[in-house]
């Protein structure tokens, strides 16, 4: 790998820390296994990246201690997306931005829980305290959802950040949910991160892939970021019990990811922008 790509500052956005520590929720979709900030950094050599973003877990709930803890040891090079509950105060949130936060995440996807009215309440609430801060607001959910909200999203107090392309189906290409993601887009309060690909209908084709990528980066060249999701998630029902079984992280090879980007992206200065210049705006860089 040459340093000529990735580029000098190159992002993920989003990765994963689990500690033993710190208590998981419960019940809860799945149980992952442990990986702490030396195998982020270990990942980080391996494929040419300089910074990362931390997003908090759903299987911990609003105990964002696992993230913390990942974020001092990665120090500068790392931020932050928590997961909160709504109680904390004025003084925790402002210790979260001194640590590197920037964002919150709302999860919509792996518990199933997509009642748009309570979605949208929470989505309000979320953007009023990330207003303050300047930070933005984290979507997971599925493009039905998102459709349903687009003229919440539009309308939010802060930025939406929609997780994996929206998780757009690259099997069925122009549908409503997609002319809504690019609807977002192009209204200038979205971005989306182009990120597990594997998640989508579909995204075992790569050609495919790489087309909705470029049709995404089209829409909104300054709103659009990159991550792996790594170690990337095992796969599960998104059904939430009271002690699921502990599952093995999809096998995947997280540096040849990364090459996907210049495939996708061949100009080095789209490169650039997507994984240097995009997420330090976002993530204060």
């Amino acid at each position: 790998m040459t340093r000529d790509f990735p580029p000098v500052g190159a992002t993920d956005c989003h990765i994963h820390v689990v500690y033993p520590k710190y208590r998981m929720a419960s019940p809860r979709a799945y149980t992952p296994k442990i990986v702490r900030a030396d195998a982020a950094r270990q990942m980080m050599d391996a494929c040419g990246i300089d910074r990362v973003v931390l997003v908090q877990m759903s299987v911990f709930g609003a105990d964002n201690g696992a993230m913390h803890e990942a974020m001092a040891e990665l120090g500068a090079a790392a931020r932050g997306v928590v997961q909160l509950d709504g109680r904390e105060s004025a003084e925790t949130l402002d210790a979260m931005h001194a640590a590197g936060v920037r964002g919150v995440r709302i999860n919509l996807h792996s518990t199933s829980a997509n009642d748009i009215s309570a979605a949208t309440r929470r989505l309000e609430q979320t953007a009023e305290t990330c207003m303050t801060r300047g930070w933005h607001v984290q979507l997971f959910a599925g493009p039905h959802v998102i459709m349903d909200l687009q003229d919440v999203l539009n309308d939010l107090a802060a930025p939406v950040v929609l997780d994996h392309f929206g998780l757009l189906p690259v099997a069925r290409r122009g549908g409503p949910e997609e002319r809504a993601v690019l609807a977002l887009l192009r209204g200038g309060n979205t971005w989306v991160k182009l990120s597990a690909p594997y998640r989508l209908d579909g995204g075992e084709d790569e050609t495919a892939v790489a087309a909705l990528a470029r049709d995404l980066q089209a829409a909104a060249p300054d709103h659009v970021v990159w991550a792996s999701d790594w170690p990337h998630t095992p796969a599960h029902s998104g059904i939430a019990t009271e002690a699921p079984e502990e599952m093995d992280y999809r096998p995947l090879d997280t540096p040849a990811m990364v090459q996907t980007v210049a495939r996708w992206f061949p100009d080095a200065a789209v490169q650039e922008q997507i994984l240097v210049a995009n997420p330090a705006r976002l993530y204060d860089f």
